[in-house]
């Protein structure tokens, strides 16, 4: 499944656990999180067939990084970039991976949470 494959690779990247060490969390930050830290999600996948009849999935991966302040959120989505645009090769699940580029990039501040977020929307042709 292409999620574990891309949560794999993210664990595995050292620029990245720097700043976040292991703290990669699907979809939501846990309750109470420690920041700063990661969270990811496919948006939206579709298949296609291509001129040579073989078939292609693309799909919308969010990433997204959770900080106290601006700087370090914005330092760690560039790490998930330096990884991730422009990526191609086998994922941990099995996964192949054409390639992937990055489509949006929000940075917001999370008025509720007082949380800054920092993300990136990828799109991932496998």
């Amino acid at each position: 499944m292409l999620v574990e494959g891309i949560y794999t690779l993210l664990m595995g990247y050292a620029p990245l656990a720097t700043i976040v060490s292991d703290r990669i969390s699907p979809i939501i930050l846990p309750k109470n999180p420690q920041l700063p830290a990661v969270t990811y999600f496919e948006v939206v996948s579709s298949a296609s067939i291509g001129m040579d009849s073989t078939a292609l999935t693309t799909s919308h991966v969010q990433v997204d990084v959770w900080a106290l302040d601006y700087l370090t959120a914005k330092r760690g989505c560039d790490a998930i970039h330096s990884l991730l645009d422009g990526f191609s090769g086998t994922l941990s699940d099995g996964t192949v991976v054409k390639t992937v580029t990055s489509t949006d990039i929000p940075d917001i501040f999370e008025k509720d949470s007082l949380y800054y977020r920092c993300g990136t929307t990828y799109s991932v042709q496998h």
